[in-house]
């Protein structure tokens, strides 16, 4: 896990977390500022037909100018963003820097959603994930992977991450009904697949 201009902050109000108790803030910069994790020793398939998707809260009175998902699958080349283009990376209209549309609405929770083979993840592993942002503030909540676009209905199978209290960092796929897990840092509030991060004491940089 790491950052560049801020780390992993969790708050548990300002605003009330999407699912569970804790969502993850970003701090207010001016400039480019993310935080992520990668290197997982547990991965995450991504099939054919499937989308990424990631819950996201602007602040309004701290609104970026663009706001960007990646993930890591051995490299960072699979980017979607919203807004202006304004970060360095990737190449205009390919896997490595897909546009999908204006800023979402700010002062309210919005899920973010690509299809995967629109940023060249059909049939790939993923390892990590980064919440970029150039200016601004953002919180961040559930993300990961759906079998179908749009809000999953109970039962569909969907991709969760949660933070974890051990000593390791992995993502763990797995099964489970509707409640709380008692070593989460945030409760399991969907029934069907998820993963989980859990904080090391190594420090991942990109």
């Amino acid at each position: 896990m790491g950052g560049d201009l801020e780390g992993w902050n969790w708050v548990s109000s300002n605003p009330t977390a999407y699912s569970g108790t804790l969502a993850s803030q970003s701090n207010i910069s001016s400039g480019m500022h993310q935080h992520y994790f990668y290197g997982a020793s547990n991965t995450l398939t991504v099939n054919a037909g499937e989308s990424l998707f990631a819950y996201v809260y602007l602040d309004p009175n701290n609104l970026p100018s663009e706001v960007m998902l990646q993930w890591n699958e051995g490299g960072w080349e699979h980017r979607a963003y919203w807004g202006a283009s304004v970060t360095p990376w990737g190449v205009e209209g390919t896997n490595s820097r897909r546009y999908m549309g204006p800023l979402p609405n700010a002062g309210q929770w919005v899920r973010l959603e690509v299809a995967a083979s629109q940023v060249g993840l059909e049939g790939r592993t993923i390892n990590g994930m980064a919440f970029t942002l150039y200016g601004g503030r953002a919180t961040w909540d559930r993300a990961g992977k759906s079998s179908q676009a749009g809000s999953a209905p109970v039962g569909e199978p969907v991709v969760i991450t949660q933070l974890e209290h051990t000593g390791t960092f992995s993502l763990v796929e797995h099964f489970g009904n509707l409640r709380p897990n008692v070593d989460l840092g945030v409760n399991l509030d969907f029934i069907g697949y998820s993963f989980s991060f859990r904080p090391s004491t190594q420090r991942y940089r990109r």
